[in-house]
Formats: C-alpha cells, sequence, structure tokens
C-alpha cells in the first residue's frame, strides 16, 4: 500500500510535465478549421484525450472535486458574511420542503458526475493547449467579445436541451432526480446532483458553444479558464438560497429565475 501511495506523485508529475511543456509552447493552429480537427494524440480515447494514466485520472478527479467544493464554500461563507438577502421562497420560512437528506442514489450520481465533469475537463486541457495562451496574443474579440459570446451560445443550446428534457416522455427518465430538490440550498452538491445523462447534455452545450466560438470570433485560453469559473460559480449560485441579481455586464443572471423553474 505505502509503495502505491510513494508511486502516485511520481505517475502524476510524468503525465503533466509534457503538458506544462506543451502549454509554454507557441499556438500551432494555422486556423480555426485546423485547431478544431487538430487531435492530440490518435490513441487517445475520447473520454480522455490527453492520455492521462488512470491513477492521475483518478487524482485529478479529486483534485477538481475539492476545488469545486472550496470554490462553493467561499461563494456560500460569502453571502452569508454580507448577510445577502435570500430568496422571497425562503424567507420568512420555506415555501416548501426540500431534499433535507442526500440518499444513496444521490450520491452515486456525484460520484458518477465526478468522472463525467473529469472527462470534460480534460477535453477543455486538450482544447486550451491549442488556443492563443501568451497575453500579446490577447484581442479584444478572443476575450471580452469571445467570453460573452460563450455564455449566450451555451444559453441558447441548454434552453432547447432543457426543454427537451421536460417532455412528459423523457422527463421521468432524466431531469426528474435534478428536481427532486425543490429548494436547493448546497452550492455544489445540489448543482452536481443530476443524473448522469443530463450532464452529459449540459456540459455537451458548453463544448458546442465553445467551438462555435473559437470559429468565429477565437477564443483565448485565459478567456476560457474565466468562463469556466464563471460558468461553474453562477451553476453553484443557482442551488444558494440567496437573492442574487446581477444585470447588464452578466447578462441579467438571476437566480430567482432558477428557482420559478424549480
Amino acid at each position: 500500500m505505502n509503495r502505491l501511495l510513494l508511486t502516485i506523485p511520481s505517475t502524476v508529475q510524468a503525465d503533466l510535465a509534457p503538458l506544462i511543456e506543451q502549454a509554454m509552447a507557441p499556438s500551432n493552429a494555422s486556423s480555426a478549421w485546423a485547431m478544431l480537427t487538430a487531435s492530440p494524440s490518435a490513441s487517445s480515447p475520447w473520454w480522455n484525450p490527453l492520455n492521462f494514466s488512470l491513477v492521475t485520472f483518478v487524482v485529478l478527479t479529486i483534485v477538481k472535486a475539492v476545488a469545486e467544493e472550496l470554490l462553493s464554500f467561499a461563494i456560500v461563507t460569502a453571502l452569508q458574511w454580507s448577510k445577502h438577502t435570500k430568496l422571497p421562497s425562503r424567507v420568512p420560512v420555506p415555501m416548501m420542503k426540500g431534499l433535507e437528506t442526500l440518499q444513496a442514489k444521490d450520491y452515486a450520481f456525484l460520484v458518477i458526475n465526478q468522472f463525467v465533469e473529469m472527462s470534460f475537463v480534460v477535453h477543455l486541457f486538450a482544447l486550451m493547449l491549442r488556443l492563443p495562451k501568451f497575453l500579446a496574443e490577447a484581442t479584444l474579440m478572443n476575450t471580452v467579445v469571445a467570453f460573452y459570446m460563450c455564455f449566450i451560445i451555451d444559453d441558447f443550446f441548454y434552453y432547447w436541451a432543457h426543454r427537451f428534457m421536460h417532455l412528459p416522455a423523457v422527463y421521468p427518465w432524466c431531469h426528474k432526480h435534478h428536481h427532486r430538490q425543490a429548494l436547493p440550498a448546497r452550492g455544489y452538491l445540489d448543482a452536481a446532483n443530476e443524473h448522469p445523462m443530463e450532464q452529459v447534455v449540459g456540459l455537451g452545450c458548453v463544448y458546442l458553444a465553445l467551438f462555435a466560438v473559437i470559429a468565429t470570433t477565437g477564443f483565448h485560453a485565459g478567456a476560457v479558464f474565466f468562463f469556466f469559473v464563471a460558468y461553474a460559480s453562477l451553476a453553484m449560485l443557482n442551488h444558494t438560497p440567496y437573492d442574487v441579481q446581477l444585470g447588464w455586464l452578466m447578462l441579467g443572471y438571476a437566480v430567482r429565475a432558477h428557482e420559478m423553474h424549480q
């Protein structure tokens, strides 16, 4: 057991070292189409395009899960500390009872979704390695414009996917699980507590939006990173009891819109 634990750092280091070198190298994509169709490794499985070892994949999945929970904790703590107003449905008392205790099925889906998310993150890293990544390569179009375009396009894709998941013939098999929590309050845990197929659909919409933006305005790797952090943060906020509203620059985002949907 001790020998196995000692080999984990060296295995992870061996997997990440070539990626660090690649991250420091200039982008080799001559056009948007070449970037989109390039493959980092022909022998890589579709779920692991950077060909990480199983050890590295699992370690990074754990690191990702901890980082997301820490971000969620920071967001909720900041709202509590600032005494931010709660949603009308929560004061003076909650209008209904939510999912007070997570069940075995919830925990199973949360674990499965960690690996679904990790596969998406690996795809995201593989994409970012082929994008412009240096400060001199940043422009207004591939940073600020691309950042907001990605939110708008993703919202368009997810709107139709979400409507599809609410069709009576589809709803019981997928999206119904997420709606078991009528009053989300746990941040990341309630956001990620969904059927794995819904997780695939949601992240697929994000990936399509990324490709659409790359093919039009271009996308700087730094802007992709900030988009992903903002996207995750807003998803967590949607699953808190606080009445957060972000107008204009955040495109009219409001937690109460998600609460109404619940």
